[in-house]
């Protein structure tokens, strides 16, 4: 997680945001669990399980869309020779992170974590 899903505040650590308080625990459990289950899906590929490893894919892509599931869920695609579904996801993964890279900004100069009101 890069930032709060309710203040959008840069996430620093921890089960709890720094700037509003709200509770990360749940949101955090959901993306460690998506990432279980993208290593799933990477293991079920070198064992050529592919629909195998296209069912875990899609569990982290149901729990947690992030650029890092839609390049699993590419991989897997392209692997099951899915080139369109390789190509849609892996373009969209590489959106996801100019997004990304576009909402985490270093701050306004002197941002300390005060809201800027």
């Amino acid at each position: 997680m890069t930032n709060c899903p309710t203040c959008r505040a840069p996430y620093r650590s921890g089960s709890k945001c720094y700037r509003c308080g709200a509770k990360l625990g749940a949101v955090l459990a959901v993306q460690v669990e998506a990432a279980a289950f993208r290593r799933a899906a990477t293991r079920a590929l070198s064992h050529r399980a592919l629909i195998t490893a296209q069912g875990y894919a899609d569990r982290a892509l149901f729990l947690h869309r992030s650029k890092e599931a839609l390049g699993t869920a590419a991989l897997v695609a392209l692997v099951r020779r899915d080139f369109k579904a390789a190509c849609e996801l892996w373009f969209e993964s590489c959106q996801s992170a100019e997004a990304e890279h576009r909402e985490t900004p270093s701050g306004p100069a002197g941002d300390q974590g005060e809201r800027q009101d």
